[in-house]
């Protein structure tokens, strides 16, 4: 791609990887070959993310400017959300179970509705979460987290939502260091938060009053955030192409530079993780995105 590339997901089974750039280009690539099997235009928009819908055909879109946007693959027809008022979409999420979707953006906006091109859409303001720029949905889709930062007094923030009335369960403030949370991840079983901002991850015990357990430095933005399929471990992934695995039972890390930014960590069954690489061929004036499957023994995080 000529243009920087923005966003990526991939697929349930990672069979297929979608990426996206700052002038509106979408592809979908076969991650076994790298060969494009599909490209669509958004005219005149920045796609900021990207989500598979449960059936994979499906693509959920994220824009600048543009809203939201739902492709249908197989009958390559685009068609826009209906968002009330949101046009500027800096993040969204499907929830584990493909029922639900999520967007946030500007004005500290945050819309839900069912996982259709034809769902209509509730929209709700969470003033208490300046600037959301992440959005992710619990394990058992009762609770939405979303992420922001950069207001009045400079913390960044974690506002957690109750999915069935949409109304504030709780609100974290953590550090004016981590400026903005750009990114969260659940664990697994639902007891844990990833949020990722400016140099740091948090990890968030979410009990009944939630509490920042430990805090994990990172080289610059933090840009994608998983756990294993164990839920034993934190992957976390920034823009300078730094990942870091973190053991949650004993603490250990294991650390990997990267050429490039990272741009989605997604994983599989037994201790597979899949990292997605963008990076700029300077001479090329090029980017070149690439899918990187790591192996985590089962020993090496006191499992």
């Amino acid at each position: 791609m000529e243009s920087e590339v923005w966003a990526a997901a991939l697929s349930s089974y990672h069979e297929e990887l979608a990426i996206a750039d700052t002038r509106g280009n979408l592809l979908v690539v076969d991650v076994r070959n790298s060969e494009v099997r599909e490209h669509y235009v958004i005219p005149d928009c920045w796609i900021t993310s990207l989500k598979f819908a449960r059936d994979s055909t499906q693509l959920i879109i994220g824009t600048l400017g543009c809203g939201g946007w739902w492709l249908d693959r197989p009958s390559g027809h685009l068609k826009r959300l209906h968002l009330t008022s949101l046009q500027n979409v800096t993040s969204l999420a499907v929830s584990p179970s493909g029922q639900w979707l999520a967007l946030v953006g500007e004005d500290s906006s945050l819309c839900v509705g069912e996982c259709s091109p034809k769902a209509s859409f509730h929209e709700v303001l969470v003033h208490k979460v300046p600037n959301p720029n992440s959005v992710a949905f619990s394990p058992d889709s009762r609770l939405l987290a979303i992420g922001g930062g950069e207001g009045t007094d400079d913390h960044a923030y974690v506002g957690l939502i109750n999915l069935k009335s949409l109304s504030i369960y709780k609100i974290l403030k953590l550090s004016k260091d981590a400026v903005c949370i750009d990114v969260l991840s659940f664990s697994p079983n639902g007891e844990l938060l990833l949020a990722g901002g400016y140099k740091e991850c948090a990890i968030i015990r979410l009990t009944d009053t939630p509490v920042v357990e430990t805090t994990l430095p990172a080289s610059s933005w933090c840009s994608a955030l998983s756990f294993d399929s164990y839920g034993c471990s934190a992957v976390i992934g920034d823009d300078s192409g730094g990942v870091t695995f973190y053991s949650l039972a004993v603490g250990a890390r294991l650390q990997y530079q990267l050429h490039g930014k990272i741009l989605c960590i997604d994983s599989l069954v037994n201790g597979l993780v899949d990292v997605v690489v963008a990076q700029l061929l300077s001479e090329q004036q090029k980017w070149v995105v690439r899918v990187m499957r790591f192996e985590l023994k089962p020993d090496w995080a006191g499992r």
